[in-house]
């Protein structure tokens, strides 16, 4: 069986930052999205943690959150990630 998906506080807290900053960019384009899993897919998917990261972070730490979390579903699979993910930073 897989270990479970954790992040350090650190870690996590740069992960939130990073996709707080990528919803506050694309929140509006995509209209009424109420549900918090649907909102932090849509922050992970196709880069977009590095191409709308506003959150005050360079470009390189953007990148590195993205391998971050990269790594946890190339470990773990994308649906584990995504549920952790979504337990733990709420957008919606």
């Amino acid at each position: 069986m897989a270990k479970k998906v954790e992040l350090s506080a650190e870690d996590l807290g740069l992960v939130e930052q990073v996709i707080v900053s990528v919803w506050g960019q694309i929140a509006y384009d995509l209209g009424d999205v109420d549900d918090n899993e649907q909102a932090i897919e849509c922050c992970i998917d196709a880069d977009r943690l590095v191409e709308f990261n506003q959150s005050g972070r360079s470009r390189t730490q953007a990148r590195n959150v993205d391998g971050l979390v990269k790594g946890l579903v190339a470990k773990h699979g994308y649906l584990p990630v995504l549920k952790y993910l979504s337990k733990n930073i709420r957008l919606v």
